[in-house]
């Protein structure tokens, strides 16, 4: 699977939860 659209739409929507979060740590 060469979907680099659906990796970059789930990059991006982990690294905006995680700023909603606060970050990781």
């Amino acid at each position: 699977m060469a979907q680099t659209n659906s990796c970059f739409m789930l990059i991006s929507c982990l690294m905006f939860l995680s700023l909603s979060q606060g970050g990781p740590c």
